[in-house]
């Protein structure tokens, strides 16, 4: 069985896992559950388009040098999305007491201020993120965004660290 499998099968396998997730935020959150992403959580979705983008390319170059460097992109990605999430299910886990006020929307501080300004000011004030809305198994979404992003990272660290396994 494994021989059957090679890096680019197992990259095509982890670009759908990426759609399969941004289909559920979008769709299943969003939508149907009518769940509105607070400023964390729309960070992590740029982190599982990095992510998701980065595999797509990672399909395609697969000699080499190049195919180590698109690795290691993806594997930063995942690991940023680890921190993302991270970060939220520690904003989750703190007494009501210590949650930062609420900010205001990525859209509004994005209008009012620069790029790096609006990203330092939604880890000062991302109280609304702090709200968990829908758990599954004790997991918030940000928890289990983690675990994909976790598991992301692993495999990508697979893949850079071994170079010459069944690339075709």
């Amino acid at each position: 069985m494994l021989t059957t499998i090679n890096w680019r099968t197992l990259n095509i396998a982890a670009v759908l896992g990426t759609i399969i997730m941004m289909l559920v935020a979008r769709y299943y959150f969003q939508i149907y559950l009518g769940l509105e992403p607070c400023n964390l959580c729309i960070f992590q979705r740029l982190a599982t388009i990095a992510v998701g983008a980065i595999a797509f390319v990672a399909i395609f170059v697969h000699k080499g040098k190049a195919y180590r460097w698109v690795v290691a992109l993806a594997f930063i990605s995942a690991i940023v999305g680890v921190a993302l999430a991270g970060y939220q299910v520690w904003l989750q886990n703190l007494p009501p007491e210590k949650i930062p006020a609420c900010g205001p929307s990525l859209d509004y501080l994005l209008d009012i201020m620069g790029p790096w300004e609006a990203v330092v000011e939604v880890f000062r004030s991302s109280g609304s993120c702090a709200e968990i809305q829908w758990q599954f198994l004790g997991l918030s979404i940000p928890g289990w965004t983690g675990v994909a992003f976790i598991g992301y990272a692993i495999f990508f660290a697979v893949q850079f660290f071994t170079p010459n396994w069944n690339r075709k």
